[in-house]
């Protein structure tokens, strides 16, 4: 619904509208107050409130849009859309006043410079508000307003209020967090997590027992933490607002192997106590802070020097570290067997933890009521059926298990305890003490049958032995569920062999040698590089890996996909990731990994401030058939293009390339002209990939779909795909998701039960608009049962059969999908 509000323009509509010579007083006033000019919406829409609120380009200016409005009949504003209006927080203020705010319906403020709450008294009516891209860090509803059915709040990076864990999930739940806050009342939040990082040995341990028991006895000098060990609210002190804050100390363990399932528990919503040995001097600055940049996204860092024996680190570079990374707050000096130092530690670490974001977070009494329980909780066992998570939620009031699912959404988010609802395994069980689950993972990565005589294949023989302890032993299939969701193994198809890619030998197997042919080449070069990037796109796309889903190395992956061949490599000394494809359909296989790849980024927040960099090969006459061609910045390639600068010097031949061509190479000539007729651009596979989105009441009629399109499958003109292709324990959810994110044409087989169905409406049908609008795809409505389907997202395409026809009710079915596929074979035709 977001895309149909904001970004879909009116069909149809005059890109310059005159403007209206009798407009209202209170358009007038306000016209004169944003020296702008406000246009009536076209009464093109059944609902001109819906018309007014979506989006309109203002052609006169690039990158701008229409202030719009819609009355009432008694002349009032029923709906007010002043998108990227220049609004600063006084402005606003002064445009609320020329309103009844009473009669408001729909109010958009995307794109404006809004700091303080937006909404004001008597905002009764309100059902559409979207303040997206502001700066917004606190949204309340005063007395008297109403919580909108559509409430749109992305782009608020500093926000908490709702917390971004909530407002990452989508409208839906946005309003019901509202609505429990207003029913339940809420209560603040003082508590927060430490996490401790650092290399083995530098002495993240003793500071946890010693920030918790001065008298503690310090630990063996050559003791190591394995892993991570957890300390949930073991660490109290009374907090500024007069309250107790309670800490939750993380320890993470510092060898290399341990760091990419690490990375799985950083957050923004922490504080990070970087610990260095000063007696050794060998901490690699530059790796841990950018660790915790690139996966808790710039959170506050504090620098401990552990000064063995008062061996101190004389000059060290903490101002020019500092300018470097500007979240790194302080360096203290600390002697823990002698305790010199630790008092200014532990202010420190009170001050800056007490400024996180987010502390004092309001939360609905119910859901702040379950989670002090579960906290408890976890002493007692690691982990709960869900039956009796349900249990616990119903005991304080939440009694519908839709409210519980919200909550365990929340807290698995929030890092407070793991939950998989998506997963069928991992579904039946909430997780409560995250330790338990990542210690049996990493006695897996440190289990020396594996590591150093199987190189990284194991068996359920391997799991049984691991994890026989009792807790362990009942759980295998759910804690092998887990690995496969951290992205640590896979399974080979239909055999008792799991591999953990991380594990395996450095070198390619014996044998291989990867033969160039005309190679199509692509690097990804990385200012930051995540640890464990290749293990997590290995195991993304271990259906494809070549030799039986075993031709793959530490450090590589070879993948085959209808008979085109790709070698992915791994170079962390160099930030790097290089690809090469050779075969049938170069450009096909290659889109799919550049676009793997970009879904992996999206788990780094970080990544957003320092971007990997896409590099595109030359293609003059000697780097063609180079093995080491000179690269272009794709980047810099399309600045060029926009700029209409289309020539650049190949740094080997010197020669001047046409931008166009470069561009082409890779991506395909649409990519490289930047215009593209309203249909998908085809041009990076051979042959079309359809996606079927459908709800499963309509499974017969999908089948009869299928069968009238298996002579353009045969014939190669289209291929599909549907959920009867994921494989027995492979996760649905991302499959669905990657599948519906490389298709060029998404099919929705229109019903009630279709569009009753939240997965559908919440997860398919926002993506496939998504990448219709980017004109990535294109969305083929295909009318199966009837069902009132024009305001939907999809309303103003073209769906089949035309002129009002359905398909279970047509007596002659056959001759219905006869027409159907017939025009579709005309779309398929205009892009050969």
């Amino acid at each position: 619904m977001k895309d149909f509000f904001n970004k879909i323009p009116v069909a149809g509509t005059n890109p310059n509208p005159e403007p209206e010579p009798n407009k209202p007083e209170v358009i007038r006033r306000m016209e004169a107050l944003l020296q702008i000019t406000l246009h009536h919406s076209p009464q093109r829409s059944g609902d001109p409130v819906a018309t007014a609120i979506r989006a309109r380009r203002n052609y006169a200016k690039e990158n701008a849009w229409l202030p719009q409005y819609s009355l009432h009949p008694d002349g009032s504003v029923a709906a007010l859309n002043l998108m990227d209006a220049g609004l600063n927080d006084a402005k606003w203020r002064q445009v609320a006043a020329l309103l009844d705010l009473s009669k408001l319906e729909a109010l958009n403020l995307r794109g404006n410079q809004l700091r303080d709450n937006p909404l004001l008294p008597d905002l009764s009516k309100l059902h559409f508000l979207d303040v997206s891209d502001n700066k917004i860090v606190e949204l309340q509803f005063p007395e008297g307003a109403r919580v909108p059915e559509f409430i749109f709040l992305d782009g608020n990076e500093a926000m908490t209020t709702p917390p971004p864990e909530i407002v990452k999930q989508g409208r839906h739940e946005i309003k019901k967090y509202f609505d429990d806050r207003l029913t339940q009342g809420t209560e603040k939040l003082y508590e927060a997590k430490l996490v401790l990082v650092g290399d083995g040995r530098a002495g993240k341990t003793t500071l946890r027992t010693k920030i918790k028991d001065r008298s503690a006895p310090m630990p063996p000098e050559d003791a190591s933490t394995k892993g991570v060990e957890i300390d949930i609210q073991q660490y109290s002190f009374q907090g500024n607002a007069g309250l107790p804050f309670k800490i939750n100390i993380w320890d993470f363990a510092g060898q290399d192997k341990y760091q990419p399932i690490h990375q799985f528990f950083y957050t923004h919503r922490a504080l990070y106590v970087l610990v260095e040995n000063s007696r050794e001097q060998k901490t690699d600055f530059d790796q841990w802070l950018q660790s915790v940049q690139i996966c808790s996204d710039n959170s506050p860092v504090l620098l401990v020097h552990n000064e063995f024996g008062d061996q101190s680190w004389q000059n060290f570079p903490f101002e020019e570290l500092q300018k470097k990374y500007p979240f790194l707050k302080e360096e203290i000096r600390v002697n823990f067997e002698t305790g010199r130092g630790l008092d200014k530690l532990e202010q420190a670490i009170q001050y800056h933890i007490q400024q996180l974001p987010h502390i004092g977070e309001e939360l609905p009494k119910k859901w702040a009521a379950v989670r002090a329980e579960l906290s408890e909780l976890r002493h007692q066992k690691p982990h709960l059926h869900w039956e009796g998570f349900l249990d616990r939620c119903a005991k304080h009031g939440l009694d519908k298990e839709e409210d519980a699912e919200r909550l365990s959404k929340y807290l698995h988010i929030l890092g407070a305890m793991l939950h998989y609802a998506e997963n069928p395994l991992l579904k039946q069980y909430v997780i409560l003490k995250n330790e338990w689950a990542t210690e049996a993972v990493y006695r897996i990565l440190e289990d020396e049958e594996i590591v150093f005589n199987t190189r990284g294949h194991f068996q359920m023989a391997a799991l049984e032995r691991i994890w026989k302890r009792p807790d362990w032993a009942r759980m295998r299939p759910q804690l092998l569920e887990l690995m496969k969701k951290f992205k640590l193994c896979y399974q080979v198809r239909e055999r008792d062999d799991y591999i953990a890619p991380q594990l395996l030998s450095t070198a390619p197997p014996s044998g291989y040698a990867w033969i160039p042919a005309q190679d199509l080449q692509l690097e990804i070069r990385y200012p930051i590089m995540p640890k464990g990037l290749l293990t997590r796109f290995t195991v993304t796309r271990h259906t494809d890996i070549a030799d039986g889903q075993t031709l793959a190395w530490s450090e590589g992956v070879v993948l085959e996909w209808q008979g085109t061949k790709a070698q992915v490599t791994e170079h962390l000394a160099e930030k790097t990731i290089k690809i090469k494809v050779q075969g049938a359909d170069r450009k096909g296989l290659l889109s799919i990994i550049d676009k793997t790849f970009d879904d992996l980024h999206s788990d780094f927040e970080g990544l957003k401030s320092v971007p990997p960099e896409r590099m595109i090969p030359c293609n003059c006459p000697r780097c063609i058939n180079s093995d080491k061609p000179h690269f272009y910045r794709y980047s810099n390639l399309l600045k060029r293009k926009e700029n209409g600068v289309l020539e650049v010097q190949c740094d080997e031949s010197f020669k001047q390339i046409n931008v166009l061509s470069l561009i082409e190479n890779i991506f395909g000539k649409e990519a490289a002209m930047g215009t593209l007729a309203h249909k998908a651009s085809f041009s990076p596979s051979s042959i079309p990939r359809a996606f079927f989105s459908y709800s499963k009441a309509d499974k017969d009629l999908l089948e009869e779909f299928k069968k009238q399109l298996n002579p353009l499958v045969s014939a190669k003109v289209i291929q599909y795909w549907d959920d009867s292709k994921i494989l027995p324990g492979e996760e649905w959810d991302p499959a669905i998701q990657t599948a519906l994110r490389e298709a060029e044409i998404i099919f929705l087989l229109l019903s009630p039960d279709f569009l009753s169905t939240n997965y559908i409406l919440e997860k398919e049908i926002s993506v496939a608009m998504q990448r219709h609008e980017a004109k990535e795809a294109i969305v083929i409505p295909i009318q199966v049962r009837k069902v009132h389907w024009d305001l939907m997202p999809f309303g103003k395409n073209q769906g089949l059969p035309r002129k009002g026809v359905w398909v279970d009710d047509a007596v002659k079915k056959d001759a219905v999908w006869f027409d159907i596929v017939k025009e579709i074979r005309t779309l398929l035709e205009g892009f050969g």
